[in-house]
């Protein structure tokens, strides 16, 4: 996939959206359990997001893991199954949209952080400590599998730290489809475990596999100054941004605590907009009334 000068309208969070079809992700797994048992329930909620206005839409293997399908009692072989079968879903709402439009959208394959394995949370501190070789297989294993399928590009997202980011970005100057490389913050210049966004930024600007440093699951109020640093840091690359609603994550019960109201979001959008990200969505609690507002007052 190549990037024009056009916006881009990203979907928005996966779990809330199938909450809202009456899915139930309460599960180690959250989303990823639903492709073997309630597939149909993704390919709505892709479908949903794509009759919202969004381009793109992020494949439901963020939490699709091989340790995560095994250590469920799935097999080695059953696990890839699974994890190639999130590219199909993708592919079947793509096609179903595509019967009553002639718009070209595009699937973004999910890599999520290995803390989205560990299930508690971690991916908003960065607080893991595994060695980098255990990093490494655990993403190349998944990646590779995705690779081969008919994706256009990959979505790594929800990286905590500048040690997973390392990793992800040796992988990926191998890899056949491109990616953006999101990551979570915790403020408006540092990552979960602290890493400044400038390093992120400089690390990833050499990799012509990487065609864009995104910021996703992190607070609304902190992305206009986590934009500003990534441009004050001379990356001239894309920027991609889909933030959370700005609520409060409890690994407990696996919900989001708070409120969200769309017209705030697209108020912030606006500005984003204005300072050059290329693609802009949303994750957690951000939901298909959030795209199709993004879609209607964004494309002017």
């Amino acid at each position: 996939m190549k990037l024009n000068n056009e916006l881009y309208i990203l979907d928005g969070g996966l779990s809330n959206a199938i909450k809202r079809l009456g899915g139930n992700i309460n599960d180690e797994l959250w989303t990823a359990q639903l492709i073997d048992k309630n597939s149909d329930l993704i390919v709505k909620a892709h479908l949903n997001y794509l009759n919202a206005g969004a381009d793109i839409i992020i494949t439901s293997s963020y939490q699709a893991s091989i340790d995560g399908f095994t250590s469920k009692g799935y097999t080695l072989n059953e696990a890839e199954e699974l994890i190639i079968k999130t590219t199909n879903l993708a592919l079947k709402a793509k096609k179903e949209y595509q019967k009553g439009s002639s718009k070209e959208v595009y699937i973004a394959g999910s890599i999520g952080p290995y803390a989205a394995y560990l299930a508690d949370g971690s991916e908003y501190t960065g607080q893991y400590s595994v060695d980098k070789s255990i990093l490494y297989e655990f993403h190349q294993k998944r990646i590779k599998l995705l690779d081969k399928t008919p994706i256009d590009l990959f979505a790594v997202e929800t990286i905590p730290s500048l040690e997973e980011v390392e990793v992800l970005n040796e992988i990926l100057h191998d890899t056949i489809h491109k990616a953006w490389v999101s990551v979570v913050c915790k403020n408006g210049k540092e990552l979960s475990d602290g890493t400044s966004i400038k390093e992120v930024a400089q690390l990833i600007s050499s990799n012509t596999n990487i065609l864009g440093i995104g910021i996703n699951c992190t607070h609304p109020k902190y992305i206009k100054s986590l934009i500003s640093e990534i441009l004050n840091s001379d990356y001239n690359n894309n920027i991609v941004i889909y933030p959370n609603a700005g609520m409060v994550y409890d690994a407990d019960t696996k919900n989001w605590i708070g409120t969200s109201k769309p017209e705030e979001f697209i108020h912030l959008a606006k500005k984003w907009k204005k300072l050059g990200v290329k693609i802009i969505g949303g994750c957690c609690e951000i939901g298909e009334d959030h795209i199709k507002k993004l879609n209607d007052e964004l494309r002017n």
